[in-house]
């Protein structure tokens, strides 16, 4: 989870900074291959311009990976990525108003989506969780607590001597 973490901090902090898109994508790649010691061999994406520009197709290039673009318009060629969008986006619509949230809450109720999915046993998987599948552990969840509960934050102020 740390490196997860430590991507996602770096790159709000690079978006912020004005550090190209494109150069995230790579570094995600670059992560993927070290936290798995497996090589990409071939991604599918849409059209998006951050998969078609030309430092993308000189960098897989490079990398030996293939690259298979689908069909502009077409999401049911991205069938297994359009079904797990949809669900996330189903279970975020559930959530907000299960809970009384604001809408402005969407992404981090989205991300809560997505941290449970990746916790919760899949039959394709042999019932095990994502987390088990991609780093061969059973994920920590002593400190899950039921979306939407009331918590406090302890503010800790240094006192100069």
């Amino acid at each position: 989870m740390l490196e997860i973490f430590s991507l996602e901090a770096f790159a709000r902090f690079s978006l912020e900074v004005g550090f190209p898109r494109i150069h995230l994508i790579f570094l995600s790649f670059v992560l993927l291959e070290n936290l798995t010691g497996k090589k990409i061999k071939i991604l599918r994406s849409d059209n998006g311009g951050e998969y078609t520009s030309n430092e993308f197709k000189s960098f897989c290039k490079g990398e030996g990976i293939e690259r298979e673009l689908t069909t502009s318009y077409t999401p049911q060629k991205n069938g297994v990525a359009e079904r797990k969008n949809r669900s996330i986006v189903e279970a975020t619509k559930e959530m907000i108003p299960d809970q009384n949230l604001l809408m402005h809450l969407w992404a981090e109720t989205s991300k809560t989506a997505v941290f449970v999915h990746n916790i919760s046993p899949h039959k394709i998987l042999g019932n095990k969780t994502t987390e088990e599948a991609f780093r061969g552990k059973k994920p920590d969840i002593r400190k899950l607590k039921i979306f939407g509960c009331l918590v406090y934050f302890l503010l800790m102020f240094l006192q100069a001597a």
